[in-house]
């Protein structure tokens, strides 16, 4: 059974991950902040069997993301999605910003995703597949936030950056 671990699972596209990779029979690790309030995750856990196992993490905290990575029991990672993000307080323009805020941003939506790459490297790299999908979320002008799909058409076409071979970063 191939192994995918995502984060931001709580709801939205990442919870639609998670259902659909359990769906097709994947063992789905689901990561959110705070599991209690995540209900529509709760739910799907019971409904899958032992497809979908929830894991607390933290994307913005290191001991958080090394703690999720110890609950997989050096389980390969077959395939990684990066979906935590968040677009920050709406209405921000130029001369009206808050950089707490945007700091704040900038650190989920660039810096984690390095950050839980990095955690989960040595299980990626068990896997035959060692792949790696990073999310990205488009903050538009009306102040609606968008997934963007990793694997759309380019300018939106990521790829999977190898620092050494055989380690998947």
């Amino acid at each position: 059974m191939p192994t995918v671990l995502i984060t931001g699972t709580s709801r939205g596209i990442g919870l639609e991950f998670a259902r659909q990779y359990a769906a097709d029979e994947w063992k789905v690790f689901a990561t959110c902040r705070e599991p209690r309030k995540a209900r529509a995750l709760r739910e799907l856990a019971q409904t899958s069997g032992d497809k979908l196992t929830i894991i607390p993490m933290d994307v913005t905290d290191a001991a958080s993301v090394r703690n999720a990575m110890q609950e997989l029991h050096g389980t390969p990672v077959d395939l990684l999605i990066n979906n935590a993000g968040t677009a920050g307080k709406p209405g921000q323009t130029t001369g009206n910003i808050d950089y707490t805020n945007w700091l704040q941003v900038l650190e989920v939506n660039a810096v984690s995703p390095v950050r839980v790459v990095e955690a989960f490297a040595d299980l990626v790299a068990r896997s035959d597949w060692m792949t790696v999908l990073p999310g990205i979320m488009m903050a538009l002008d009306d102040g609606t936030q968008h997934r963007v799909n990793p694997l759309a058409e380019p300018p939106f076409w990521l790829d999977l950056v190898l620092i050494e071979p055989n380690q998947a970063v």
